[in-house]
């Protein structure tokens, strides 16, 4: 009987105690984009971004700059390494203030690759150079 009683005062004292669990919602993983906010940072540049997504049939990748409105050229390449090997590149030569430009590249087998843009912007009153770089794997 006194452990029935015991039992019984263990448990109240538990429940009155706050006897909750916290539970938390799993993580939804982000896509892999990179998004630079860079004002100030840069002069001509409002927004740029650059995505890449890898797998056995190539590299999918998106490049995404929005200049100020006196931005008439943008120039560069997108250059993919796999660790720091050389894969393949490309281009972007766009007369606008405004670039988006999706493209495959190869791929050499798993690992880890990085992509980088590496360009220009000008306008009439001069220009600044744009970096930007992302990772994937597979």
């Amino acid at each position: 009987m006194k452990t029935k009683n015991l039992l019984i005062v263990v448990l109240v004292l538990c429940l009155s105690l706050g006897g909750s669990i916290t539970a938390f919602a799993a993580e939804v993983p982000e896509p892999n984009i990179e998004y630079l906010n860079p004002s100030p940072r840069f002069k001509y540049v409002m927004t740029a971004s650059v995505g890449l997504k890898v797998s056995s049939s190539g590299a999918g990748y998106t490049v995404t700059i929005n200049g100020i409105d006196s931005v008439n050229h943008i120039v560069g390449t997108v250059t993919l390494y796999k660790g720091s090997t050389y894969v393949d590149s490309a281009n972007i030569n766009v007369y606008s203030n405004y670039v988006n430009k999706s493209g495959s590249l190869k791929t050499t087998g798993t690992g880890n690759y990085k992509l980088t843009f590496v360009g220009t912007v000008y306008t009439n009153n001069g220009s600044e150079p744009l970096s930007l770089e992302i990772t994937d794997s597979y």
